[in-house]
């Protein structure tokens, strides 16, 4: 072999190498690139698949608050009325009728769970529950108060949609000096309930049309409320007298001074 084509054999050999060690390499690195592309693929389905899991989660987590808050609004908004006159007013009930639609608006007639049997009428109107507990009450010890003046104490009634009893009793008087005694009727009315007396009853002295509200605390001092009612009196009777009245007053009073100044 002469020496011209050993060297064009070399370097062909040589250049071979080269192009395949280049292929090599190229072939390297997109396989690497390949399983690169491949890791990502798999890493976007993962965090898709995270994300789907994450907004199915917090679809289900919306739904059940949701489910929840409407059970919450639909108690309060259909409050079980036994049970929360119960409550309210710390007593044992009976259920006597029940005249109310399919969604519980209606009206109820209950029982009370102890010797005085007292009968009351309770509306319910979706989130609003109205009853004349109080109003019976203050009604059935009265019937049995034993007090030979019962007669003077006056009643009104009315009724609240002609279901719900409106109770209301009063003394009329006519000058201060009746304050006291009426006071102490009302008053002896009050002890007689004992412990059911509630200043939600509606008790009152009335003159002239106005009311001299009483009793308006469970711990009752009879001597402050009498006191209380002559000074409410009084201001009824100043608020009540016009400016000429008060003027004509003030000038009498101004002349019976002079006079006896005049006579000393």
């Amino acid at each position: 072999m002469d020496k011209n084509n050993f060297n064009t054999n070399y370097w062909d050999n040589k250049e071979t190498k080269e192009n395949e060690n280049y292929n090599n390499k190229i072939f390297e690195t997109g396989r690497k690139i390949n399983s690169v592309e491949r890791i990502l693929s798999n890493f976007n389905i993962i965090i898709k698949l995270i994300l789907i899991f994450l907004a199915i989660t917090i679809f289900i987590g919306i739904i059940a608050l949701l489910v929840y808050r409407w059970g919450l609004v639909y108690r309060a908004l259909h409050i079980e009325p036994k049970e929360a006159l119960e409550d309210k007013y710390n007593i044992r009930l009976n259920e006597i009728s029940d005249n109310t639609d399919s969604r519980g608006n209606g009206t109820y007639v209950f029982g009370v769970d102890d010797d005085t049997q007292i009968q009351f009428n309770a509306l319910e109107d979706w989130s609003r529950l109205s009853d004349d507990y109080e109003d019976n009450c203050q009604k059935y010890y009265y019937d049995n108060w034993e007090n030979s003046n019962k007669d003077i104490v006056k009643t009104k009634t009315s009724y609240e949609n002609n279901i719900l009893l409106n109770f209301e009793q009063y003394i009329e008087i006519e000058n201060e000096d009746e304050i006291e005694n009426a006071v102490r009727l009302l008053y002896d009315f009050v002890i007689s309930a004992q412990n059911k007396f509630s200043t939600e009853w509606n008790l009152y002295l009335e003159i002239d049309n106005n009311k001299i509200s009483l009793f308006d605390s469970d711990e009752i001092d009879i001597n402050q409320e009498i006191k209380k009612a002559e000074e409410e009196y009084r201001s009824l009777l100043n608020s009540n007298v016009s400016n000429e009245e008060r003027n004509e007053i003030n000038n009498r009073i101004s002349n019976e001074t002079n006079n006896l100044n005049v006579l000393m």
